[in-house]
């Protein structure tokens, strides 16, 4: 299924899920439902106010993550959709923060080494650091893409 079978809308429809899930504090409140927790507790545990909690969480409601239960007595729950995608993250998690180790560690590795290359150049102006920059990010991914590939399809 190729990208061009999606509808304008249907991507739109996903990009509104993903932006529910691209900050931490959305993240921890998707958690925090999950297992149960108050409002006081996840605004506690993010060190955020009360308002400050209630924008992510207007963010989670229009990206169809939680919603207002009326029978269960609580303030907010995850909906089908969230606890899908919660599940997904909690089945993969430590494979992914695995991977974004094995890349960190690549990065350094690299970093280093073009610092002590770079130590005898004279003049540092004559170094492009987005070039540089660049050069690094796509050494790192060929270096362990092929080991992250395996970790994360195992």
């Amino acid at each position: 299924m190729g990208f061009e079978s999606r509808s304008e809308d249907e991507l739109e429809d996903l990009a509104g899920i993903y932006k529910g899930l691209s900050h931490e504090a959305r993240l921890a409140i998707l958690y925090g439902l999950s297992e149960d927790a108050s409002l006081n507790q996840i605004s506690d545990f993010l060190s955020i106010t009360r308002g400050a909690l209630q924008d992510h969480i207007e963010m989670l409601l229009d990206a169809e993550l939680i919603y207002r239960p009326t029978d269960s007595g609580k303030t907010y729950d995850l909906t089908p959709l969230g606890e899908h995608l919660i599940k997904q993250l909690e089945d993969n998690e430590d494979d992914v923060l695995e991977a974004l180790e094995e890349l960190e560690e690549a990065e350094t590795r690299l970093e280093e080494d073009y610092q002590a290359q770079l130590s005898g150049v004279e003049d540092e102006d004559l170094v492009d650091d987005k070039k540089l920059e660049r050069k690094i990010h796509t050494e790192k991914w060929e270096e362990v893409a092929e080991k992250i590939r395996n970790l994360l399809n195992r």
